[in-house]
C-alpha cells in the first residue's frame, strides 16, 4: 500500500505511471507543475478508518512523507532474504556408486524437505516469508531434464 505515514495515518506510494486527471481535479500540485519536471511527485494516498471504510486519492507532495512508519515491502525484502534455503535431499536407485544395468529403469526420488521461514519485524509489524518446494526438475547430466510436478 506504500510507505505509513503517523501524521495522517495513510499510506503513500508514489505513481509509477500518471493518469489522466480531468481537468479541474485538485492534487494540490502547484500551479504550472509537470510530471517528471522535478519539483515533487503524484502519489496515490490511502487512509483507511476504523470502521473500515477508506478515504484517499491522487495527491501531491514536495518530498516523500516523512512519518516513523514501517515500510512493509522493506520488511518483506528482509524476510525473503532471511530464509536460508537448503536443496532438497534426493535418492536414486541404483546408487550412482552402485552397480545398474543398461536399459534397467532409474528411479528418483525426493524426500520431504522442511518449508522454511525468516520473519523480520519492525516496531510491532512482522512479516514471515515461507518457502516451500513446488517442484523438481532433474538434469540428467546429458542435457535433458525430467520435470516432477511436485516435491
Amino acid at each position: 500500500m506504500g510507505r505509513f505515514s503517523a501524521a495522517d495515518s495513510c499510506y503513500w506510494r508514489p505513481l509509477e505511471t500518471l493518469p489522466a486527471l480531468r481537468a479541474g481535479f485538485d492534487t494540490g500540485a502547484p500551479g504550472g507543475w509537470n510530471p517528471g519536471g522535478g519539483g515533487g511527485s503524484l502519489y496515490l494516498v490511502t487512509c483507511p478508518s476504523g470502521s473500515g471504510d477508506i478515504r484517499g486519492g491522487i495527491r501531491w507532495s514536495a518530498s516523500v512523507p516523512e512519518g516513523g512508519g514501517v515500510d512493509i515491502q522493506a520488511l518483506a525484502h528482509q524476510s525473503v532474504e532471511r530464509l536460508l534455503l537448503e536443496g532438497p535431499y534426493i535418492e536414486s536407485g541404483p546408487r550412482p556408486e552402485g552397480t545398474g544395468l543398461v536399459g534397467m529403469p532409474l528411479w528418483m526420488w525426493s524426500n520431504p524437505v522442511p518449508s522454511r521461514t525468516g520473519p523480520a519485524s519492525a516496531g510491532s509489524v512482522t512479516v514471515t516469508a515461507t518457502a516451500r518446494a513446488r517442484a523438481i526438475v532433474w538434469s540428467m547430466g546429458d542435457g535433458t531434464t525430467v520435470p516432477c510436478p511436485g516435491p
